[in-house]
Order: structure tokens, then sequence, then C-alpha cells
């Protein structure tokens, strides 16, 4: 690696490396803090004080803790080698390692010597548990002026992996009867650069080779229960590294899709990655795998995918349910925007997960885009999330499967060069490729388009995005003119959204740190926005904005990611009826007069057929229902004798067994574009709404400009 850190160079000259030798030795009672000095220690000490210090990590690797015990390493001290203190704490009584003595941390340098495969780490922990990492510098690198490219084998195994802390779980070594499950690893306040290892993931065992800044993983043989819990990697700074910052996974399982992590209960569970900050990673940043019930905030991305040309995120999940992303911030992504290049975007719904939540994160300057998808996933949602000069597309599709329920992009905003960038990289096949199946709703975003619009940035036709739903969104454009495929929206606003300041550029701080917190304020609304409360409200939305304000005020929620306190606008409820399908008893209508104008969320439009009587009916996306309890009828523009005058509401789980709800009989429309609307009884949530009407007013036609059904 090239970046010289002369503190470490010039202290390796002076010292040697460690050694492990003679038997493991347990350490005192219980409690006790030991003390380590490079400079002035001794191995013949007692190690209690600073003034009976031991020297090298060979004594310490040799001893074995005892819960509540603490190892405290001398400030600015370094010892070469690996650090493998053995033993574990118990609930309540961690062992901790940390530094004495001042401020500097103590380094830890692991020469990037030759260890065994999965025994890598400068720091490392096996089938450990109860233990807390922090205040250290570690390194692992035997020439910081050279990168390695090539993976070396030696009997089949990568041989040249290195790793900085690294926490391992061997099924193999769990005795019979011996706990499974491997508590409390906290890692926090450490300094973790220069981990060089091969520019390729070795992917000859089934599964890639997880290697980098922070590592926990399984290894050894598929067995039940064998996983970790409660792991906190916090406050770190991880620059330079191969290939990832942090990650975590399981070994064992042989299946594509990990099956094994379901069905052998592996889901490493109740896991905290926050508040880190990682410049110059070879890969992804954050892949946190196998996971259930985990949260991945505050943490800053600063160059990633800097020595990898291949699948990969800023920060992003694999195999995993119930995780959170909050509040991250992610730039200085990788160049290459080939569409055949799976990720390389900021974040990515990989794949197979449920339940991802990506919400009020801020992403700028990633050549490839925002947000990669990989599919054969479920109930994921992105909201209130701000992407800003994120190049190539918004969303980069993958090539796993489609999704088994829907998904949700809401209250997003994205500022983009139309010249540049793409909606999708599958903007030709959407329908037919990957908006298919289930429905992926967008409400309430903010198409930014800085530029001039692109022929390409939008698919060809409005009629091209399958099963995605566009309602309540603004679509931007600096130049005023607008793309022909741009969706269709009942609902959306083209006026300049007028928000302070948007679109700034982040700078430097005295840290050096690249940060977006001084911009963000220019995404919020001028009081005289058109944004403001003109939203779509739907659970999906969650309980914040980006800033934290309680959603909402008004009428309705704002468009956008900031939630003013300016109150107002319509209070009339909003149809359920969004994303379904359409089909009637008549396909009599005339162009531009079908069924799905009945629900389109535009009076001016109009449903008729060339009959007095028939049938309309809505069926939700598949897998929703809603229980109905009132609905509206708005009257067309003409002729008052077509308005509906008898009908019935009915109710079907099935779309042949029908239950009625209301009946109706001798209804009149005094005006055109009137809009009456009609409530009743009823606790059953149906995926069906069937409106038959009977007779009309008189006329041999029949018509009504729109269908509203409330819950």
């Amino acid at each position: 690696m090239k970046k010289v850190y002369s503190l470490v160079l010039s202290l390796i000259l002076l010292s040697s490396f460690a050694i492990t030798l003679g038997p493991v030795q347990t350490a005192a009672a219980a409690g006790t803090i030991y003390y380590v000095d490079s400079a002035s220690g001794n191995d013949s000490s007692a190690g209690t004080s600073a003034a009976t210090a031991w020297k090298s990590l060979s004594k310490v690797n040799a001893t074995t803790f005892q819960p509540g015990d603490q190892l405290l390493f001398k400030s600015g001290g370094v010892w070469n080698g690996q650090l493998w203190p053995k033993g574990s704490g118990s609930a309540g009584l961690p062992i901790k390692i940390d530094l004495y003595g001042g401020t500097v941390r103590p380094i830890i340098n692991g020469g990037g010597t030759q260890r065994d495969y999965q025994s890598t780490g400068a720091v490392m922990l096996r089938n450990q548990q109860y233990w807390e990492i922090s205040s250290l510098e570690v390194t692992n690198d035997d020439n910081f002026s050279t990168d390695l490219t090539a993976v070396t084998y030696l009997n089949s195994k990568p041989s040249n992996i290195r790793d900085g802390i690294l926490v391992v779980l061997d099924t193999d070594q769990v005795p019979a009867g011996g706990d499974t499950i491997m508590d409390h690893i906290y890692i926090h306040d450490n300094y973790v650069h220069d981990v060089d290892s091969p520019n390729v993931w070795p992917n000859q065992y089934g599964n890639a080779s997880f290697n980098g800044g922070i590592m926990f993983y399984v290894i050894g043989s598929l067995k039940q229960n064998m996983t970790f819990n409660d792991v906190r990697i916090e406050n770190n700074t991880i620059e330079k590294v191969d290939l990832l910052a942090i990650a975590n996974f399981n070994y064992t399982t042989p299946s594509a899709f990990q099956d094994e992590v379901d069905t052998y209960n592996l889901w490493q569970t109740n896991i905290y990655i926050g508040h880190n900050y990682m410049r110059n990673i070879g890969q992804g940043a954050i892949d946190i795998c196998d996971a259930k019930d985990a949260v991945v905030e505050y943490n800053v991305v600063d160059g990633w995918s800097r020595r990898y040309n291949a699948e990969s995120a800023g920060i992003y999940p694999w195999k995993s349910h119930n995780v959170i992303f909050q509040n991250n911030e992610v730039y200085g992504g990788p160049t290459t925007t080939g569409a055949n290049n799976g990720d390389g975007t900021a974040f990515d719904f990989d794949s197979p997960n449920a339940d991802i939540v990506y919400q009020f994160n801020y992403t700028h300057n990633n050549p490839m885009g925002w947000m990669s998808y990989l599919g054969r996933s479920s109930n994921n949602i992105a909201r209130y999330n701000i992407s800003d000069d994120n190049a190539a597309y918004l969303i980069k599709f993958g090539w796993f499967d489609v999704d088994t329920s829907a998904t949700y992009f809401l209250n997003n905003v994205f500022i983009y060069d139309g010249a540049v960038t793409k909606f999708t990289s599958s903007n030709a096949n959407l329908a037919s490729t990957y908006f298919k199946n289930v429905p992926y709703y967008f409400y309430n975003n903010v198409f930014y388009d800085k530029n001039k619009p692109s022929s390409s940035f939008w698919p060809s036709s409005p009629s091209a995005y399958g099963t995605a739903v566009f309602r309540n969104n603004a679509f931007y454009v600096a130049n005023g003119s607008h793309a022909a495929g741009e969706p269709n929206d009942a609902a959306k606003v083209i006026t300049p959204p007028q928000m302070l300041n948007p679109g700034q550029a982040p700078a430097a701080g005295s840290n050096g740190y690249t940060s977006g917190a001084t911009v963000w304020n220019g995404y919020k609304l001028q009081d005289t926005s058109p944004l403001i409360n003109a939203g779509l409200n739907v659970p999906q939305l969650g309980t914040k904005d980006f800033y934290g304000n309680t959603l909402f005020n008004g009428s309705a929620p704002d468009i956008g990611v900031f939630e003013s306190a300016v109150t107002g606008g319509s209070t009339d409820p909003v149809s359920v009826t969004i994303g379904g399908t359409v089909t009637a008893s008549s396909t009599s209508s005339p162009s531009g007069e079908e069924k799905e104008k009945a629900f389109d969320a535009n009076p001016s439009t109009k449903w008729l057929i060339t009959t007095n009587a028939g049938w309309i009916q809505y069926r939700f996306a598949t897998g929703v229902t809603q229980t109905v309890t009132s609905y509206s009828i708005t009257s067309a523009n003409d002729v008052p004798g077509r308005d509906p005058k008898n009908w019935t509401l009915q109710g079907s789980n099935n779309g042949s067994s029908w239950t009625t709800l209301d009946t109706r009989t001798n209804e009149a429309f005094a005006s055109r574009f009137l809009k009456k609307t009609y409530t009743f009884s009823n606790t059953t949530a149906y995926a069906y709404y069937r409106l038959n009407i009977t007779a009309n007013n008189g006329e041999p036609n029949l018509q009504l400009a729109e269908i509203g059904l409330y819950n």
C-alpha cells in the first residue's frame, strides 16, 4: 500500500515480531487489570500495575483472561504480530481491551505475516464472547508501498488474506453441550488502516471470502444455532483496507441463497454498526449478512471500490431480515458504469432479504448511481433519502429474481443531470423483466432534473412501467420541458418545488472529512412550496422525516424529505385504489374513456360504456386487502341521463363469491363533476370491490368520472 504511516514504520524498526510460546496460562482472580508496555515491560513481572507491566504479545496470548478483567496497552506503544488473548467474559462482566498512560492509541501491527486461512486478524478472537476491544491502532501490511492484487494459495486455501480485527466462531471447536452463541462482541473507537489483501474475492468455497478491516463470521461444519448475538461496531475509523471495511457472514451454509440460515437458526442477531468513518476502501464498506434485527446508522463512507472492479455497493445487506439503514452518508464510489456491473451504487437492496428499510440517508457523487436492486426479497422500503449527483442510474437492477411483495420508494429527493443519468439500467424492458408480478410504489418523491430532459432518462413511454405505480411525485426540470416517457401520475407536481437551496456540494471540514451536514438544510421547503400538503399518506411512510420532524402536519404529508410546519390543504380522504387492476363487464368504451379512467384520481376523465347498465371492479395488488367503509362516485362532464341511478357495492376475496356491502336506488347527481360519498358498516378486508350498476338515469350509455374507496 502506498500511504506511509511514519510512526508505525519507525517503531517497527525498533521492535521484533512477538511469537506465542509455551502453555496458555490462567489469569488471576476475576476483575484484574493487566498492563502491557512494549518499551519498559517485563513478561516475568506480575502485569497487574503500570510499574509491573508485561511486555510482549506472546505473554498476553498465552494467558486465559477471566470475566471482568481488563487488558490495557501503553499509549504510544507498538506490538508487532498477532494479538489473540484467550478466555471469555460473562454477562455483566466483559473482558475489556483499552489503553492507559495517554491518548495515543497503542499499535498492533500484524505485519502482513502469512497465517492460516480464517486466522488472519492482526487482532483476533475465536469461540470467545463478552469482549470489548477499544482504543487500538491496527494494521496488517508487509509493504506499505505495494498493493496485493492476485490471490495466492496453499493447500487449496488462500494464503495471503489479511484482516484487521477478526472474530471467528468455529463450529468444529464447540464442545458437545457447549455454548453455541457468542454474545457481546463490542469493537469501538479503534483506528484500523492499511490492511492489504488481494483485490479479488476468492470464490472457491461456494461463498466469497470475507476479509478486511473488522470482520466476524462463522466457519466449520453446518450445525444448529451456531451464531453471534449482541455485536456492536461503533466509532471506529477504517482506512485503506481490502476488501471490506466491516462485514459478517456464515461460511457453513452450502446453498447459494443460504437457506440453512432459516432452517438451522443461524441468524446473527442484535447487530449495531454505527458512527464509523470509512475511507479509501478496496471494495464495499459495510456488507451485513445473515443478520436479524440490525441497525446500521450514522456511518460515513468516503471512497469505496477503489481497488475492486466487480459487484459491490457501498452499504448493503445480504440474506438479512429486519435491518434499518439510516442517517448514513456515502460518496466516492467506483467509476465503472456498465450495466453488466451488478452493483456499483451507494446502496443495494441485495438478495434474499426481508423487511429492509433505507431511511434518512444522504448519498452524493457516486458515478454508478444511488441504489441497486437484485430482487428475490420482500417488503423493501426506501423513504426520506437524499440522492444528489449519483450519476449513472437512480436504480440499477441485478439478476436474481423478482420480489415476492410490494416495494415502496417514498419521499425521496433525487437530484440528477438528465443528460447523464437514467431512471434504471433496464428502461427498455422494465415491464417484462423487473416491474412485474408485484407493485413498486413511487409516492411523494422529488425527481429534480438540474439540467435538461434526456430521451433516455425515462422509459420511452408512460405506459412502459409495468407494475410500478407513481402517485403524488414532483417532476421538475430546470429548463422547463419534460421528457415524453415521464410516468403517468394523476397527482404530479411540475411547478418549481421551492426547496431552500438544493444541490449544494459538501465541503471538507478541518479534520479532512467531507460531510453533507452543512448542506442538508437546502432540501427543506419554503413556506410557499407547492409540495406542502401535496403528498399521499400510506402506513409505510413511518413517523419521521429526514430531519426528525413528526409526520405529518396539515391534511397530507409533504412531498420530499421535509415535513413543513405549514398546515392547510384539502381535508378529503385519499382513496386506497392505488396500484391495482380494473376490469369491467363491457369493453365498449371509446378510446380515452376506458375502465381505468374511473380510478385515475382525475375527475376530468371518465369511464363510459355503450350500455345503460354494467359493473366495474377493482382488485388490489397481489397480497393487498383493504377494509373499505365508504366510497365515492363523481359524475362525469356531460349528459346527466348517463349518471348511475341504482347500484350495489360488493366485496370479494376470490373474484367469484361476492358479499353485498351497500345498496342505493334512485340516486341523482345535481351537477357535473359532483362527488357524492356513501358510508356503510364493514369489518372485513377484501381484495376485490365491485360497483354493479343496474340502471342509469335513462340514456343508452352509462358513465361516471371517478370512483374512490376509503377505509
